[in-house]
């Protein structure tokens, strides 16, 4: 596990920031990537070095930084760090939240060590949290991504990893063993660095021997490990390899060679003091110790390695529960003061806020007032010039009207005087014609003798009293007709100034309700003059030939 730890923090030194401090500082100039790159290396150094690694808050800290990094190499070696970080603190919500997170970066960006790390320590969250249905399912994502790959040393990390998986979790022995095959099938020399990644898979792959109680294959392979893990000096996977090498010979009963074989590691194991990964083997030597005395029929031995194995179990689990207490501790502590900052900064973009909003409140009342103004002094300039084209209309239509009705009226005084001396000459007609009679009459009267000329005379007597006596009551008649007619007059000349003498004469008649033929006698004139005058009369009262004259006159 130091090893693995210790690969990825050199994949991140060496991937992620010779990209940072070459290409990518020379290109991102912009200070939210500077100030993120500064946060990086300060934590990338902090990872690196143990002293002092980082938490949460650092990973708070780097998400309140991270808004606006536009740099996809800075945003993924941010995520790859901080999943390790979760991992070693066993916080596995986090782990699988920073991952989800980081994953699309690493395969956008096709840094393959990235990506097979980031998979990995998602299994692992998921084992933790008993998902298997997501472990299986994201290691099957992770071999269809590498298929589509070029081949190299992570590529073939991730077969090895899927089968320790499929082999462990699923027991698909067959499937898991597939993929070992396909890493131990690559050339050793092809790549620096495949011997540690070969030490790997033959393990994995004596753990199948062993499921399927091939206990020589595993015991080759175990001890080609051992033998590997000496050379490299790597104390750890050295003494591990060696305790299942002394499991496999157990299996075999050779039980003589594990007995003075197991002591000279457990020596090892003590003297090395606290190192990293040393509660999995003690736990490991533990259940070996268990087998071994189990064989020889000494239970009671077995049953204290046994209960040696679930003690050291318990104490690593009781240490994961006391980092997750610390680590939930500490996220309450880091939500409470982000919510306090959170509220203090929206408390301050809610002043700010209101003050724009003040600002451009009265920004638009003056905008607004003034173009009212505007608005105003054009429509009461508008107004006033239409008033005044108006006024000048009706002035100048009133004019018109007036010289219209002047024209109106002098054409009615005309056509009435031309009336009154058609009576006139009627008039003059009518008693030359009467007078003719009466020189007749007088002829006749000469000639008579007797009786005959007395009654002659008694006659053109009666005739003359009555001519004078009828001329005398139509003066009277005329008299009496203005005198009772005045408030008639009035109402007339007021609604229809532009009647005449004789028109309004003509209505006094009418309203009386004398009819045409002694209306003709009383004037003198033929009854045809008396319907042109009716006929005039309508038309000057605005009447059509259908309305009736008599009615509308007494109407009024």
């Amino acid at each position: 596990m130091m090893f693995k730890r210790q690969l990825i923090l050199s994949c991140l030194l060496v991937l992620g920031f010779s990209h940072v401090s070459g290409d990518v500082l020379a290109q991102n100039t912009d200070k939210i990537n500077q100030q993120f790159e500064t946060f990086l290396s300060e934590t990338f150094q902090k990872d690196y070095n143990r002293e002092n690694p980082p938490d949460v808050m650092d990973y708070y800290k780097g998400l309140d930084l991270l808004k606006g990094v536009t740099n996809d190499t800075l945003l993924n070696t941010f995520y790859l760090i901080f999943i390790q970080g979760f991992a070693d603190n066993h916080q596995y919500d986090m782990v699988l939240q920073t991952g989800k997170k980081g994953l699309p970066f690493a395969k956008k960006l096709k840094y393959y060590p990235y990506v097979t790390i980031i998979y990995k320590l998602m299994s692992d969250a998921y084992i933790e949290k008993n998902d298997l249905d997501s472990l299986k399912r994201i290691n099957r994502e992770l071999i269809n991504y590498y298929e589509e790959q070029p081949t190299h040393p992570f590529k073939l990390s991730a077969y090895n990893n899927a089968g320790i998986y499929f082999f462990t979790y699923f027991k698909e022995y067959d499937l898991a063993m597939s993929y070992f095959k396909k890493v131990y099938s690559f050339p050793k020399d092809k790549y620096d660095g495949y011997e540690i990644l070969q030490g790997s898979m033959y393990d994995n792959i004596a753990l199948i021997h062993m499921e399927r109680k091939e206990y020589t294959k595993a015991r080759d392979l175990f001890l080609e490990n051992f033998e590997f893990y000496q050379k490299y000096f790597d104390e750890e996977r050295w003494m591990r390899s060696g305790i299942q090498w002394a499991g496999a010979e157990i299996k075999m009963g050779n039980l003589e060679f594990a007995g003075a074989f197991l002591p000279n590691i457990e020596k090892k194991m003590d003297s090395l003091g606290a190192y990293y990964n040393k509660e999995q083997n003690e736990i490991l030597l533990a259940r070996t110790w268990e087998d071994y005395y189990l064989i020889k029929g000494n239970y009671e031995k077995s049953y204290g390695y046994a209960t040696k194995a679930h003690s050291l179990i318990d104490s690593v689990a009781n240490v994961n529960k006391d980092i997750k207490f610390s680590y939930f501790s500490r996220l309450k502590d880091i939500a409470l003061e982000r919510s306090r900052n959170f509220y203090l900064q929206e408390k301050q973009l809610r002043l700010e806020q209101q003050e724009r909003s003040r600002l451009i409140y009265w920004l638009l009342l003056l905008i607004l007032g003034s173009l009212g103004l505007l608005i105003f002094t054009l429509i009461s300039r508008f107004r006033h010039s239409v008033r005044q084209a108006r006024s000048a209309r009706i002035l100048e239509e009133e004019k018109a009207n007036n010289e219209q009705l002047k024209n109106q009226l002098l054409a009615s005084e005309i056509d009435a005087k031309k009336q009154d001396l058609i009576d006139f000459a009627l008039n003059i007609s009518y008693n030359q014609k009467w007078a003719k009679e009466l020189l007749v009459q007088i002829e006749y009267i000469k000639k008579c003798t007797g009786r005959d000329k007395n009654k002659a005379f008694e006659h053109l007597e009666t005739e003359i009293f009555n001519k004078v006596k009828a001329e005398k009551s139509i003066i009277a008649f005329n008299d009496r007709v203005h005198h009772l007619s005045n408030e008639f007059y009035q109402k007339l000349k007021t609604q229809f100034p532009h009647l005449t003498k004789s028109e309004i004469k003509l209505c006094s008649l009418i309203r009386l309700g004398i009819d045409n033929s002694e209306i003709a006698m009383m004037q003198n004139i033929v009854l045809t003059s008396v319907y042109q005058n009716r006929s005039r009369l309508r038309h000057q009262l605005g009447l059509s030939a259908d309305d009736d004259l008599d009615g509308f006159i007494k109407s009024l």
